[in-house]
């Protein structure tokens, strides 16, 4: 689990056993909420661990948070290439080449047969969302066509939750306790709340075998 794994190399690299602060769980529900794989987050602190002269002194994962977010921002400039920079009227042609991709998917999938009419529904999402962004191209900033993308998961994950049903919702929410259970009286009740909803999106996702409908997947 993602909260695990960063605490464990962590701990591992300062060769201790340590108890994260609430800013520590703070920044770690952060970079997850914002999708930084988890791969990102080691290098950083590999990185913040091999370039202090000092690294006893690294005690706290904020001391990683530069390194992590400037792996980041390289992996996103690297995902979205040169399109923005070289036309800034043009800024969501990075996202509408991500929809298009997922449409392609999408569209594929409808073909199969299994959850034929989920699919069917998520993908007249996307395709109405691709059209609301072709038909704003111009206007829009990358972040404005961004927060539509990201409008759009949310809009998908509440219409799948219902799919679902109550019982399998149930085992779900079940499941993410169980794996959060070492956590709740170390981690601030806000963040805890926040994590759990994170945690069911993308169990939620996993339920349709729809992970790699995010916008850096």
């Amino acid at each position: 689990m993602y909260l695990e794994d960063v605490e464990n190399y962590f701990c591992k690299k300062k060769g201790k056993s340590l108890i994260l602060s609430p800013k520590d769980w703070l920044l770690i529900k952060k970079w997850f909420t914002e999708g930084i794989p988890l791969a990102l987050i080691l290098q950083g602190i590999d990185t913040t661990f091999a370039n202090n002269p000092n690294p006893k002194r690294i005690n706290s994962i904020s001391y990683c948070e530069s390194e992590i977010l400037s792996a980041w921002e390289l992996y996103k400039e690297n995902m979205i290439g040169s399109a923005r920079k070289e036309d800034p009227k043009d800024a969501p042609a990075f996202i509408l080449d991500r929809i298009s991709g997922i449409i392609k998917m999408l569209a594929e999938r409808t073909e199969k047969g299994k959850n034929k009419l989920i699919y069917e529904h998520i993908l007249s999402l996307f395709e109405n969302m691709n059209n609301l962004l072709l038909k704003d191209r111009q206007a829009l900033t990358f972040l404005d066509a961004e927060q539509k993308f990201n409008q759009n998961q949310n809009e998908i994950v509440q219409y799948l939750i219902k799919c679902l049903g109550p019982k399998e919702n149930a085992e779900i929410e079940d499941k993410i306790e169980s794996d959060l259970l070492p956590y709740k009286k170390r981690m601030p009740r806000k963040t805890f709340e926040e994590t759990k909803e994170q945690l069911l999106q993308k169990e939620v996702l996993k339920k349709f075998s729809l992970t790699n409908i995010g916008l850096y997947d």
